[in-house]
């Protein structure tokens, strides 16, 4: 993830403008913290169905390999933030403290991953 792709997620998960859910990435009512990062960064890969209710790239609560690649993030990454947001509770701006200190954009010459 670029530094431009992880501050705007940040910025959207800080923004008060995302209604917060759990289990899903997205619902009716609001977005998971992986969600927010689809919707900032992959919005294209979004589709409501009549069943499943919101998918992104087949999938309702987990990344595919392509999203993840695409959000430049890891599966380790995913199932931590997904603890966070979903067993942990945490708030959307918790959560986006712990990105920027543990997930290191691509472009910096820090290793891009958690070391966490």
């Amino acid at each position: 993830m670029t530094k431009n792709d992880r501050q705007k997620w940040l910025d959207a998960l800080r923004s008060g403008e995302y209604e917060q859910t759990v289990d899903v990435l997205r619902d009716d009512t609001g977005f998971c913290s992986l969600g927010v990062a689809v919707d900032q960064l992959a919005p294209d890969m979004w589709l409501q169905t009549k069943w499943y209710g919101w998918i992104a790239d087949g999938y309702t609560a987990a990344l595919s390999d392509r999203l993840l690649e695409r959000l430049g993030i890891d599966q380790v990454e995913a199932a931590l933030l997904t603890v966070r947001n979903d067993d942990d509770r945490w708030t959307f701006p918790q959560i986006a403290d712990y990105i920027e200190k543990h997930i290191q954009p691509t472009d910096d010459p820090k290793d891009a991953h958690a070391t966490d």
